[in-house]
């Protein structure tokens, strides 16, 4: 039998699971604190660490305890949707100072490219201290818990 990490060509498809959920849950993991610190695509990993449990959960159900994996699902998907108010707030803001880096000088120095910029500011800011009170919530705490027990089980 493989060792949790690795996968063999005849590895039984729980095991397969098992190691996959457990690269989610690393990942998961290990970019809370880079989130914390502003990491450039620290919300993007953990985002999608989240959505790939959620769908591996999905797909192999019948695996795992049904109901264990309905409330995984639920809070994943809770803490997937509070990363992607501050990943949409990055890419939105991106995207718009992209489109004003090609606009005539002119006019970025107009008043509403100044209210652009405060305005995506202020959003991102909001996102991020969201995301920043979840990573500190008792409910993301105990997902993480929930977590190692379905890695533990």
């Amino acid at each position: 039998m493989a060792f949790i990490g690795e996968i063999e060509r005849k590895s039984p498809v729980a095991h397969v699971l098992l190691v996959y959920a457990h690269e989610q849950v690393q990942i998961i993991k290990e970019q809370a604190p880079q989130i914390r610190r502003g990491t450039l695509d620290s919300v993007h990993l953990m985002r999608i660490a989240v959505r790939r449990l959620r769908s591996v959960l999905a797909t192999y159900r019948t695996l795992l305890d049904a109901e264990f994996v309905i409330h995984l699902r639920e809070e994943l998907k809770w803490l997937g949707l509070i990363l992607g108010s501050q990943r949409d707030a990055e890419v939105m803001g991106q995207r718009i100072k992209e489109l004003i880096a090609t606009e005539p000088f002119e006019l970025t120095m107009a008043p509403i490219s100044r209210w652009i910029d405060e305005h995506l500011e202020s959003d991102f800011h909001i996102a991020r201290l969201a995301v920043l009170k979840t990573l500190d919530d008792k409910r993301y705490l105990q997902l993480l818990k929930d977590l190692d027990a379905l890695l533990a089980a």
